[in-house]
């Protein structure tokens, strides 16, 4: 399950009534899955434990559903549109670490547009759902702050060496070099990189 970098932000989504586990490369079924109460549900409550002041919700316009933001100052309903890019970009990626079960789930710079406090909070989210889910997550970043956490949580023995491999990759004239990024139980690199 492929979550990419350059994802839109739909304005509606065409009611279709799928039967899926996943949110569509583009987040096509984005509004499918969260219609499920609790889908939403626990949507909701990682939004907030990554500090995202805002809940979502669901609702019906004719042949569409319509993605509305609420802040938990207020009651208004925000369009996806209107609250920047981060917090967009992130839901499919949520949503499907929530839907998933024993899936391989492959996200792109998961961190754009993003504030480093919820780069590292990403992490939470990733450990969680491979560890309820038994989900792997492949992830291709430029976020030092991801990783950090990642590392933490080896030092914190939250998850084990096992769970966690780290690789540089990088264009070379002969190819694309794949250096394997060594890390100790202390949760430190003992690769240089």
């Amino acid at each position: 399950l492929i979550v990419p970098v350059l994802r839109k932000i739909p304005k509606e989504f065409e009611i279709l009534g799928i039967q899926t586990d996943y949110v569509g490369a583009q987040g096509n079924n984005l509004a499918e899955l969260l219609i499920i109460p609790s889908v939403k549900k626990e949507t909701n409550m990682w939004l907030k434990k990554l500090d995202i002041p805002y809940k979502v919700d669901v609702r019906t316009s004719g042949d569409y559903y319509r993605i509305i933001w609420i802040p938990y100052k207020n009651n208004i309903e925000i369009e996806a549109q209107h609250i920047g890019l981060g917090y967009p970009m992130l839901l499919p990626l949520v949503i499907q670490a929530i839907v998933s079960r024993d899936k391989i789930i492959i996200a792109e710079e998961p961190e754009v547009h993003l504030h480093p406090k919820l780069e590292c909070d990403l992490a939470d989210l990733f450990v969680w759902s491979s560890k309820k889910h038994g989900n792997q997550f492949i992830i291709e970043t430029h976020s030092e702050d991801l990783l950090l956490r990642i590392l933490k949580k080896i030092r914190n023995k939250n998850i084990g060496l096992e769970d966690v491999s780290a690789n540089y990759v990088r264009n070379e004239k002969k190819g694309v070099l794949v250096k394997k990024i060594k890390i100790n139980k202390y949760g430190q690199y003992e690769t240089p990189w």
